[in-house]
């Protein structure tokens, strides 16, 4: 279904929210392993939003025994999460496709493609244009 791959019983997969880009590799273990840009102390992980956008995956399917290693650039640090939880539920569908109806009746399946508007020449921004001038 997705594009996802798998070497060595490791699973491999990428995801995108607006300019934010997301690989994750993952695997079963016996706990819970969480690394960002290899780091085991990033600070994303203490922010609250980020937790709950990206860890509540594991604990709808009630299973937290994986090793997940994220490789996370641009966007800020929601789109990031975004990218990460899609990421991490391709990976999850790849595992075990049975979980599809819990995770699509909680919006986590569906891929967000909007991006930001270009800007238009003789324009301010995309749709701001210059103050019209009457007399």
């Amino acid at each position: 279904m997705y594009k996802t791959s798998v070497c060595n019983g490791w699973i491999y997969a990428s995801a995108k929210k607006k300019t934010a880009i997301a690989k994750v590799k993952m695997c079963l273990n016996d706990k819970f392993v969480f690394n960002i840009n290899k780091s085991d102390k990033d600070n994303r992980i203490n922010d609250a939003l980020f937790k709950f956008i990206t860890f509540t995956v594991f604990e709808l399917i009630r299973y937290k025994n994986f090793q997940v290693f994220v490789t996370v650039r641009g966007g800020g640090i929601t789109s990031q999460a975004y990218a990460i939880r899609l990421a991490i539920v391709k990976c999850l569908l790849c595992l075990n496709d049975s979980i599809k109806p819990v995770l699509k009746a909680n919006n986590y399946v569906t891929t967000d493609s909007r991006i930001v508007e270009r800007k238009k020449c003789g324009h301010r921004k995309a749709r701001k244009s210059c103050q019209f001038s009457k007399r």
